[in-house]
């Protein structure tokens, strides 16, 4: 059956991608009813949502309809990560206080986009091509965490208007989970192993 969502797993992880946009900003065509089914038999896979929507956001207002729509699964703790991209920007949350899920916004590689200036948190350090993460604390029932900040050295003459590009590559090694954040050039300028 056609479908504009998936599910991937193996022994130690169950990977789902969700789409968040046929209905914008909420899980249509009974998407829920069939992640609980998969979760119902994940046993004891970790469970990693992928969607274009975010969960929540440090920086942007967030519709809550799909934290509603996924209540019971957060307050049961049976989310490990969510991935997403709709913000233009990178990143990484620290777990999140009540529903343990670790949220991350991988949205900077898709075209340029204005570049953010906060000015709450730290500067804690310094990669590749002039990028900095910034540490910022938890506020408003989100969670804090890293920011990627800095210029865009592919937009010539429009290098400090621009936020940086990158991407990020999740490896798996049995039940390991490891995190890479690159920039376009593939330099590495984040790398955690997340379990």
């Amino acid at each position: 059956m056609p479908a504009s969502y998936f599910a991937l797993q193996n022994q130690h992880w169950l990977l789902v991608g969700l789409d968040s946009a046929y209905e914008e900003w909420e899980l249509a065509n009974d998407q829920v009813t069939w992640l609980k089914g998969l979760l119902a038999n994940a046993g004891n896979r970790r469970v990693i949502l992928f969607t274009h929507h975010q969960l929540f956001s440090w920086a942007d207002k967030t519709k809550t309809r799909m934290q509603s729509q996924l209540g019971e699964l957060l307050t049961s703790k049976q989310l490990f990560a969510r991935y997403w991209g709709h913000e233009h920007r990178c990143m990484i949350f620290d777990q999140h206080p009540v529903w343990g899920i670790y949220g991350r916004c991988v949205g900077h590689s898709g075209y340029p986009y204005f570049r953010d200036k906060f000015a709450e948190g730290t500067i804690i350090q310094h990669g590749p091509q002039d990028t900095t993460w910034r540490k910022v604390d938890f506020k408003h029932l989100v969670p804090g965490g890293l920011i990627l900040e800095g210029p865009n050295p592919y937009i010539p003459g429009h290098e400090d208007k621009y936020g940086p590009h990158g991407y990020m590559t999740l490896e798996f090694n049995g039940d390991r989970l490891n995190e890479i954040v690159h920039t376009p050039d593939g330099s590495t300028i984040y790398e955690r192993q997340l379990v």
